[in-house]
């Protein structure tokens, strides 16, 4: 009996374990086959977020494949994309992944902090109005309060891959930035 009431127990701090978690470090396992077959029939490299802040879903998933006629260049983009898009969200926040074989702008916001990426090196992950381009460093509270708009330089030199979000802290959103990895083809 004490050895059920030990088992029983094991498996309950598993799942306590498993609930209290504070976020997921496999995002790749948030999609389904079809997303993950149709992010692959890309023909790019797929950059995604390992990490997945507590509360944060999978919303969805986009992808714009290179028309078939199109000529695609010896990195796999086209004139045209192809293009994907892997947001989550939680409430009114949200962050999303993309990326595209080009059509990119350039990034304005007044606020920058450096962000170690492994896929991508330091990047830099801009929020807050004001004088855009400016390129202030923030001050600890600023990384902690919640801003509408915060986004990474595009990163590559094509694809072109970039971090977007709103009403999240740029704290949580650096650790999201710091996550991102090639998703890999054969899962």
């Amino acid at each position: 009996m004490s050895r059920t009431i030990h088992g029983v127990l094991a498996l309950v701090a598993g799942a306590v374990m498993a609930l209290s978690t504070p976020a997921s470090a496999a995002p790749a396992g948030d999609l389904s086959s079809k997303q993950t077959s149709a992010l692959d029939a890309l023909g790019i490299r797929v950059a995604i977020p390992t990490y997945v802040p507590a509360g944060y879903v999978l919303e969805e998933v986009k992808t714009t494949p290179c028309a078939s006629s199109s000529r695609r260049s010896s990195n796999g983009t086209c004139s045209t994309g192809p293009d994907y898009f892997v947001r989550y969200h939680k409430g009114s926040s949200w962050y999303a992944m993309e990326g595209t074989g080009g059509g990119i702008g350039g990034t304005s916001l007044t606020y920058k902090t450096p962000v170690t990426t492994r896929a991508f090196g330091v990047v830099e992950l801009r929020f807050g109005s004001g004088p855009d381009g400016v390129g202030l460093a923030p001050s600890a509270a600023q990384m902690r309060a919640v801003q509408n708009e915060l986004y990474c330089d595009w990163l590559g030199s094509g694809p072109f891959y970039h971090l977007i979000g709103e009403r999240i802290s740029p704290d949580v959103m650096a650790k999201v930035l710091a996550s991102v990895e090639w998703l890999p083809a054969d899962r």
